[in-house]
């Protein structure tokens, strides 16, 4: 579909440490906390989810929805 194509598109465009945190957070059978996943990224919360609001952002813009 549209929206698989495009999060597969944004997903080859990201850094190392951008997929490290798609992994951790939605391709994870483990149900990790933003406290978890910022431990592991080695950066603090607000980073982690600020990387996260950055993908997101660039996913929609690609659809056209923003």
């Amino acid at each position: 579909t549209e929206v698989v194509k495009a999060i597969e598109n944004v997903y080859g465009t990201l850094s190392d440490e951008y997929r490290k945190l798609v992994k951790l957070r939605y391709w994870n059978n483990r149900k990790l906390t933003w406290d978890v996943i910022a431990d592991e990224l080695h950066v603090n919360r607000t980073t982690a989810m600020r990387w996260r609001d950055e993908i997101i952002i660039a996913t929609i813009e690609l659809l056209g929805w923003r």
